[in-house]
C-alpha cells in the first residue's frame, strides 16, 4: 500500500534518502518573509508555497484534518477526516468499492458521519454499494437525480437498507442548498457547506452535482464533482448577486470533471484561486483527461497540481493525502513534470469590455510587439469556442497593437466566458474573464 501523506519525520527521511535539501526563502500574502525547506529529487519534488511550514509545533498545537484522495482511476473518491468525524464523497466505478472499503479500513474508518453521492453517474456512485454495506452512516447527501441503471439502483437499495435498519437520513434536492454540517457543536468554524445540488432543468447530467466546500478555520476545500460551465456560472451569479453568502476563495481545488475542458472555466479559478488542485483520472483514459488547456489554466494560479494517475500509477491502496491544521497545508510528493511551462506574456490588454449584451459592439485590444501573429480564443458562457472569423489570427501593426470586433447572437447563453490572446510564436498568452447578461 502506498499512501502519499505528509509526515513530520520528512525531513529526517530526506536525509537518509540522500536528498539535497535546499533552504528557500518566501513571502506570505501578509509580506511576512519565511524560510521554507524543498527537497528535490530526479522523480520527485517536496514543494513548499506560503502557506506550508513543517515545525512540529504547528502540528502539535492544532488538531489535523486529513484530506484523502482515493486513486479509482477514471472516477473519483474523497474522503476527509477530523476527529471521529468521516465524511466519503464518491468511490468510483463498482469495481473500485471494495477498493474503497479496504483503504478507508487502512486508515482506521469504522463509521461515516456523512456520505455524499455526487451524482448518479458510475464513476461516481458505482462503488458506493459496497462502501454503504460495509459501514454505517448517519447522513446520506445526494442531488436528487434519478438514473436508471443497475449501478443506481444498487446504490439506492443500499441505503433504503440503512435508513430501515439504521435510522440513517437521506437528504437531497432543493432543501439542501446552502445548509451547514458542523464537525464540533463547539466550533463554528469548522464545517461542510452544500453549494449547490444541480436543481435546474440541466440537459448534462454532470451539472446536476453536489458541490460543497469544506471550511478549517482559515482553510477552505472547493469540492466540485463533475460541474459543467453551466453549473459553474449558476454558481457564480448567485455569488455576484449576493445570493450566496460564503466567499469561495480556497486553499484547495477537486478539479472539475477529472480536468475536462467543458469545466474548469477561467471565471470559476478567478473566484477560487487555488493554491493546490487536485485531479482525479484514469491513466491513459479515453477521455484524455486532463485536458492540455485545462492544465494551461491551472498553471495560472499554481504550480501544486497532483494527478491520481502519476501520483499512484501501480499501487492497490493509494491515495493523495494533504493535512491542514486550519492555518497551514502539509503535503511532500509532488510530481515535477506535471504543468506546461508557462511562458512570461510580453503583451496587455489596453481595451477590453467586462460586460456585454446581445447585438453590444465588443472591441477587443491588445498592445505585444509590433508585426507579430495573435491568436484569440473566444470562450462563451457555454464553455465552447467561438467559431467566428472575427477571431482570426491577426498580425499587430508598427505599434505593436491589434485589435478584434465582435457582436454577441441572440442565441448565447447569458453568463460568463473568457478570453485568451496568444503569441502564435512564443506560446505566451494573457487572459481575461467577461459577463454576457442578454438583457
Amino acid at each position: 500500500m502506498k499512501i502519499i501523506k505528509t509526515s513530520i519525520f520528512a525531513f529526517l527521511l530526506l536525509i537518509v534518502t540522500g536528498c539535497q535539501l535546499l533552504l528557500s526563502t518566501t513571502t506570505t500574502n501578509s509580506g511576512t518573509t519565511t524560510n521554507s525547506t524543498v527537497a528535490t529529487t530526479t522523480e520527485m519534488t517536496t514543494t513548499q508555497v506560503s502557506t506550508i511550514t513543517t515545525t512540529t509545533t504547528n502540528l502539535e498545537e492544532r488538531e489535523i484534518m486529513s484530506l484523502h484522495f482515493i486513486d479509482v482511476g477514471q472516477g473519483s473518491s474523497t474522503l476527509i477526516q477530523y476527529k471521529d468525524k468521516n465524511i466519503l464523497i464518491d468511490a468510483g466505478e463498482e469495481e473500485y468499492g471494495p477498493t474503497v472499503v479496504n483503504y478507508l479500513k487502512s486508515v482506521g474508518v469504522d463509521d461515516l458521519w456523512i456520505v455524499i453521492g455526487t451524482h448518479p453517474d458510475s464513476d461516481h456512485i458505482g462503488g458506493l454499494n459496497h462502501v454503504i454495506n460495509e459501514f454505517d452512516f448517519e447522513y446520506v447527501i445526494d442531488s436528487g437525480f434519478v438514473n436508471n441503471t443497475t449501478e443506481y439502483q444498487e446504490y439506492m437499495n443500499s441505503i433504503n437498507n440503512q435508513i430501515i435498519n439504521n435510522g440513517s437520513e437521506i437528504i437531497y434536492d432543493t432543501n439542501i442548498s446552502e445548509q451547514y454540517f458542523y464537525f464540533d457543536e463547539n466550533n463554528e468554524d469548522i464545517y461542510l457547506l452544500v453549494l449547490e445540488t444541480g436543481d435546474l432543468d440541466y440537459s448534462d447530467p454532470n451539472n446536476h452535482t453536489v458541490v460543497t466546500l469544506l471550511v478549517y478555520n482559515e482553510v477552505k476545500i472547493f469540492l466540485s464533482g463533475d460541474m459543467e460551465t453551466d453549473a459553474e456560472n449558476f454558481l457564480l451569479d448567485r455569488l455576484h448577486d449576493n445570493e450566496l453568502l460564503e466567499d469561495i476563495d480556497s486553499t484547495i481545488y477537486t478539479a472539475a470533471h477529472h480536468g475536462s475542458r467543458s469545466s474548469n472555466s477561467y471565471a470559476i479559478l478567478d473566484e477560487i484561486t487555488p493554491e493546490y488542485v487536485i485531479v482525479s483520472a484514469g491513466l491513459d483514459n479515453t477521455y484524455d483527461h486532463p485536458h492540455v488547456e485545462v492544465m494551461e489554466r491551472y498553471a495560472q494560479y499554481t504550480d501544486n497540481v497532483y494527478i491520481t494517475y502519476e501520483v499512484c500509477p501501480l499501487e492497490d491502496l493509494c491515495a493523495i493525502t494533504l493535512d491542514t491544521n486550519g492555518t497551514d497545508v502539509f503535503v511532500d510528493e509532488i510530481p515535477t513534470d506535471t504543468l506546461p511551462e508557462i511562458i512570461e506574456a510580453n503583451m496587455e490588454f489596453v481595451n477590453f469590455f467586462e460586460e456585454s449584451t446581445v447585438g453590444s459592439p465588443i472591441t477587443i485590444t491588445v498592445k505585444g510587439q509590433p508585426n507579430t501573429l495573435y491568436n484569440i480564443d473566444f470562450y462563451l458562457p457555454s464553455g465552447s469556442l467561438s467559431g467566428s472569423r472575427s477571431f482570426d489570427v491577426k498580425t499587430s501593426d508598427a505599434n505593436g497593437l491589434v485589435t478584434w470586433t465582435y457582436s454577441v447572437g441572440s442565441s448565447t447563453n447569458p453568463g460568463f466566458g473568457s478570453v485568451i490572446v496568444k503569441d502564435v510564436s512564443t506560446g505566451s498568452f494573457i487572459k481575461e474573464v467577461y459577463l454576457f447578461n442578454p438583457k
